[in-house]
Protein backbone atom coordinates (compact mmCIF):
# COMPACT_ATOMS: atom_id res chain seq x y z
CA UNK A 1 0.00 0.00 0.00
CA UNK A 2 0.60 3.74 -0.93
CA UNK A 3 -0.46 6.89 0.83
CA UNK A 4 0.46 9.91 -0.93
CA UNK A 5 -0.15 13.58 0.04
CA UNK A 6 -2.68 14.79 -2.70
CA UNK A 7 -3.33 18.13 -0.70
CA UNK A 8 -2.86 20.26 2.69
CA UNK A 9 -4.48 23.19 2.86
CA UNK A 10 -5.25 25.16 6.49
CA UNK A 11 -6.66 22.61 8.42
CA UNK A 12 -7.74 20.06 5.85
CA UNK A 13 -5.45 17.11 4.41
CA UNK A 14 -6.52 14.45 1.41
CA UNK A 15 -4.37 11.55 1.11
CA UNK A 16 -4.74 9.35 -1.68
CA UNK A 17 -4.41 5.72 -1.01
CA UNK A 18 -3.20 2.74 -3.29
CA UNK A 19 -3.14 -1.07 -3.03
CA UNK A 20 -4.67 -3.48 -0.28
CA UNK A 21 -5.66 -1.89 3.41
CA UNK A 22 -5.22 -4.72 5.57
CA UNK A 23 -3.88 -5.72 9.42
CA UNK A 24 -0.31 -4.45 8.42
CA UNK A 25 -1.06 -1.25 6.14
CA UNK A 26 -3.75 -0.39 8.24
CA UNK A 27 -1.17 0.58 11.18
CA UNK A 28 0.37 2.50 8.70
CA UNK A 29 -2.06 4.28 7.85
CA UNK A 30 -3.00 4.85 11.38
CA UNK A 31 0.40 6.08 12.46
CA UNK A 32 0.32 8.56 9.67
CA UNK A 33 -2.94 10.37 10.33
CA UNK A 34 -1.25 10.46 13.76
CA UNK A 35 1.36 12.39 13.23
CA UNK A 36 -0.37 15.35 12.16
CA UNK A 37 -0.16 18.46 14.38
CA UNK A 38 -4.10 18.84 16.38
CA UNK A 39 -4.98 21.80 13.75
CA UNK A 40 -5.70 19.46 11.58
CA UNK A 41 -9.20 18.30 11.91
CA UNK A 42 -10.72 17.29 8.43
CA UNK A 43 -9.30 14.42 6.70
CA UNK A 44 -10.28 13.14 3.11
CA UNK A 45 -8.96 9.55 1.98
CA UNK A 46 -9.00 9.25 -1.55
CA UNK A 47 -9.64 5.59 -2.23
CA UNK A 48 -9.81 5.33 -6.16
CA UNK A 49 -6.63 2.77 -5.61
CA UNK A 50 -7.49 0.80 -3.16
CA UNK A 51 -9.15 -2.54 -4.04
CA UNK A 52 -9.15 -4.54 -0.75
CA UNK A 53 -10.17 -3.86 3.33
CA UNK A 54 -9.97 -6.08 6.10
CA UNK A 55 -11.76 -5.79 9.14
CA UNK A 56 -8.26 -4.17 11.06
CA UNK A 57 -8.92 -1.22 8.08
CA UNK A 58 -12.48 -0.93 8.86
CA UNK A 59 -11.69 -0.61 12.62
CA UNK A 60 -8.82 2.20 11.34
CA UNK A 61 -10.99 3.96 9.73
CA UNK A 62 -13.79 3.76 12.85
CA UNK A 63 -10.44 5.00 15.10
CA UNK A 64 -9.75 8.14 12.63
CA UNK A 65 -13.62 8.95 12.09
CA UNK A 66 -13.74 9.32 16.52
CA UNK A 67 -10.25 10.92 16.18
CA UNK A 68 -10.85 14.10 13.82
CA UNK A 69 -14.83 14.25 15.49
CA UNK A 70 -12.89 14.73 18.84
CA UNK A 71 -11.19 17.80 17.30
CA UNK A 72 -14.33 19.16 15.73
CA UNK A 73 -13.38 17.98 12.33
CA UNK A 74 -14.67 15.18 9.92
CA UNK A 75 -13.42 12.17 8.24
CA UNK A 76 -14.57 11.99 4.48
CA UNK A 77 -13.85 8.75 2.09
CA UNK A 78 -13.94 9.27 -1.70
CA UNK A 79 -14.00 7.66 -4.40
CA UNK A 80 -14.76 3.91 -3.51
CA UNK A 81 -15.18 0.98 -5.87
CA UNK A 82 -17.77 -1.69 -6.22
CA UNK A 83 -16.49 -3.85 -3.57
CA UNK A 84 -15.19 -1.81 -1.10
CA UNK A 85 -18.64 0.41 -0.77
CA UNK A 86 -20.22 -3.39 -0.77
CA UNK A 87 -17.67 -4.40 2.52
CA UNK A 88 -19.03 -1.00 3.86
CA UNK A 89 -22.60 -2.58 3.76
CA UNK A 90 -22.16 -6.00 4.17
CA UNK A 91 -19.63 -5.23 8.06
CA UNK A 92 -22.35 -2.46 9.23
CA UNK A 93 -19.55 0.05 8.97
CA UNK A 94 -21.74 2.71 7.34
CA UNK A 95 -23.97 2.03 10.81
CA UNK A 96 -21.21 2.25 13.02
CA UNK A 97 -20.36 5.48 12.28
CA UNK A 98 -23.58 6.96 12.32
CA UNK A 99 -23.60 6.19 15.58
CA UNK A 100 -20.80 9.25 15.62
CA UNK A 101 -22.13 11.08 13.00
CA UNK A 102 -25.66 11.00 11.96
CA UNK A 103 -25.18 12.50 8.79
CA UNK A 104 -22.41 10.40 6.57
CA UNK A 105 -21.75 11.39 2.82
CA UNK A 106 -20.44 8.75 0.34
CA UNK A 107 -18.83 9.84 -3.10
CA UNK A 108 -17.71 7.26 -6.03
CA UNK A 109 -17.88 7.50 -9.34
CA UNK A 110 -20.52 6.68 -11.65
CA UNK A 111 -21.49 4.63 -15.31
CA UNK A 112 -21.59 6.91 -18.01
CA UNK A 113 -19.36 9.92 -16.66
CA UNK A 114 -21.07 10.16 -13.34
CA UNK A 115 -20.45 11.06 -9.72
CA UNK A 116 -22.80 9.73 -6.76
CA UNK A 117 -23.39 11.19 -3.90
CA UNK A 118 -24.89 8.90 -1.17
CA UNK A 119 -26.87 10.28 1.46
CA UNK A 120 -27.15 8.23 4.81
CA UNK A 121 -28.73 9.25 7.85
CA UNK A 122 -30.28 12.47 8.75
CA UNK A 123 -29.31 15.83 7.26
CA UNK A 124 -29.10 18.97 9.73
CA UNK A 125 -28.15 22.72 9.31
CA UNK A 126 -24.71 21.52 10.76
CA UNK A 127 -24.42 19.20 7.69
CA UNK A 128 -24.65 22.02 4.84
CA UNK A 129 -21.36 23.21 4.76
CA UNK A 130 -19.95 19.93 3.87
CA UNK A 131 -22.47 18.66 0.83
CA UNK A 132 -21.55 22.41 -0.06
CA UNK A 133 -18.00 21.95 -0.32
CA UNK A 134 -18.32 18.48 -1.64
CA UNK A 135 -20.46 20.28 -4.66
CA UNK A 136 -18.13 23.01 -5.22
CA UNK A 137 -14.87 20.53 -5.31
CA UNK A 138 -16.98 18.12 -7.70
CA UNK A 139 -18.42 21.42 -9.93
CA UNK A 140 -14.47 22.30 -10.17
CA UNK A 141 -12.95 18.78 -10.45
CA UNK A 142 -15.31 17.46 -13.22
CA UNK A 143 -16.32 20.55 -15.75
CA UNK A 144 -20.05 19.75 -14.59
CA UNK A 145 -20.65 23.22 -16.09
CA UNK A 146 -19.91 21.78 -19.41
CA UNK A 147 -22.11 19.49 -18.90
CA UNK A 148 -19.32 16.70 -19.61
CA UNK A 149 -20.19 15.24 -16.08
CA UNK A 150 -23.56 14.20 -14.26
CA UNK A 151 -23.87 15.00 -10.48
CA UNK A 152 -25.97 12.03 -8.61
CA UNK A 153 -27.80 12.30 -5.48
CA UNK A 154 -28.74 8.92 -3.90
CA UNK A 155 -30.95 9.80 -1.16
CA UNK A 156 -32.76 6.07 -0.34
CA UNK A 157 -31.35 5.99 2.95
CA UNK A 158 -31.71 9.50 3.81
CA UNK A 159 -34.51 9.13 6.82
CA UNK A 160 -34.78 12.62 7.55
CA UNK A 161 -33.67 16.41 6.57
CA UNK A 162 -34.47 19.81 8.67
CA UNK A 163 -36.56 22.74 7.44
CA UNK A 164 -33.32 25.06 7.39
CA UNK A 165 -31.24 22.27 6.04
CA UNK A 166 -33.75 21.56 2.91
CA UNK A 167 -33.88 25.87 2.73
CA UNK A 168 -29.64 25.93 2.32
CA UNK A 169 -29.86 22.60 0.17
CA UNK A 170 -32.33 23.97 -2.66
CA UNK A 171 -30.01 27.13 -2.66
CA UNK A 172 -27.19 25.14 -3.28
CA UNK A 173 -29.23 22.93 -6.16
CA UNK A 174 -30.37 25.87 -7.46
CA UNK A 175 -27.31 27.92 -8.67
CA UNK A 176 -26.26 29.26 -11.72
CA UNK A 177 -24.00 25.95 -12.64
CA UNK A 178 -27.02 23.12 -12.09
CA UNK A 179 -29.61 22.19 -14.43
CA UNK A 180 -31.62 18.91 -15.02
CA UNK A 181 -28.91 18.06 -17.65
CA UNK A 182 -25.75 18.14 -14.69
CA UNK A 183 -28.28 17.20 -11.95
CA UNK A 184 -30.28 14.12 -10.67
CA UNK A 185 -31.98 13.25 -7.47
CA UNK A 186 -32.51 9.58 -7.46
CA UNK A 187 -34.17 7.03 -5.64
CA UNK A 188 -36.41 9.60 -3.26
CA UNK A 189 -39.58 8.19 -1.17
CA UNK A 190 -43.06 9.40 -1.15
CA UNK A 191 -41.71 11.28 2.00
CA UNK A 192 -38.86 13.04 0.99
CA UNK A 193 -39.81 13.78 -2.67
CA UNK A 194 -42.78 15.97 -1.01
CA UNK A 195 -40.44 17.91 1.00
CA UNK A 196 -38.07 18.44 -1.91
CA UNK A 197 -41.09 19.51 -3.85
CA UNK A 198 -42.14 21.89 -1.29
CA UNK A 199 -38.55 23.54 -1.67
CA UNK A 200 -38.83 23.95 -5.75
CA UNK A 201 -36.32 21.12 -6.29
CA UNK A 202 -39.18 18.56 -7.25
CA UNK A 203 -37.94 19.10 -10.88
CA UNK A 204 -34.42 17.40 -10.50
CA UNK A 205 -35.76 14.39 -9.22
CA UNK A 206 -35.70 11.27 -11.39
CA UNK A 207 -39.03 9.31 -12.46
CA UNK A 208 -36.96 6.53 -13.39
CA UNK A 209 -35.23 5.82 -9.94
CA UNK A 210 -38.24 6.81 -7.18
CA UNK A 211 -37.70 4.06 -4.82
CA UNK A 212 -40.19 1.39 -5.41
CA UNK A 213 -43.93 1.37 -3.29
CA UNK A 214 -44.55 -1.23 -0.94
CA UNK A 215 -47.55 -2.57 1.29
CA UNK A 216 -46.66 -0.63 4.38
CA UNK A 217 -48.36 2.31 4.44
CA UNK A 218 -47.10 5.83 4.95
CA UNK A 219 -48.45 8.23 7.15
CA UNK A 220 -47.82 11.98 7.31
CA UNK A 221 -47.84 14.15 10.45
CA UNK A 222 -46.91 17.63 10.75
CA UNK A 223 -44.72 18.35 13.94
CA UNK A 224 -42.74 21.09 14.86
CA UNK A 225 -43.09 22.42 11.63
CA UNK A 226 -40.94 19.19 10.04
CA UNK A 227 -43.07 16.44 7.83
CA UNK A 228 -42.27 13.16 9.30
CA UNK A 229 -42.78 9.77 7.47
CA UNK A 230 -43.92 6.95 9.75
CA UNK A 231 -44.17 2.89 8.87
CA UNK A 232 -47.57 2.23 9.68
CA UNK A 233 -46.91 -1.58 11.27
CA UNK A 234 -44.25 0.44 13.54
Amino acid sequence: MTINLEREKHNSVVLTITGKLDTTTALQLERKIKLWDKDIIHFTLNFLGVDYISSSGLLVLLHTHKLVKSRGGKLTIKNMDRSIRETFEMTNFVNLMLKHEKFVMLEKEGEDNSIILTFIGEIDIYDIPDIKQAFSRIKKAYAIAENKTRLILDMEKLTYISVSARKHLKGIIREPDWSQNNLEIRNTCTALRLLLEMEEMGTFISTEHREKKTAIEVIYVHKNEKLVAYNKSA
